[in-house]
């Protein structure tokens, strides 16, 4: 498979590829397809291609220190 896939293309076997949420969304739009209920079109990024993406872009800091930021039991990060 390629870095990015389509969700009807991904089942819940590939939750340690594309995480639980798109894993969980491919599943749904494969199980209701052939029942007339249709979901609009999407992808999943592959998780080794994001980890990818953020060391190569230099994000990786960044993300560290906001998350250091972040005060325990708060909802939201401080940026």
């Amino acid at each position: 498979m390629g870095l990015v896939v389509w969700c009807e293309d991904v089942q819940l076997a590939d939750v340690a590829r594309v995480g639980g949420k798109n894993a969980g969304l491919g599943e749904l739009t494969r199980a209701l397809a052939p029942r007339g209920v249709r979901a609009l079109p999407g992808f999943a990024v592959d998780c080794d291609a994001c980890r990818r993406f953020v060391g190569d872009s230099g994000l990786e800091w960044r993300i560290d220190e906001a998350l250091a930021t972040r005060s325990a039991g708060s909802p939201t990060a401080s940026w």
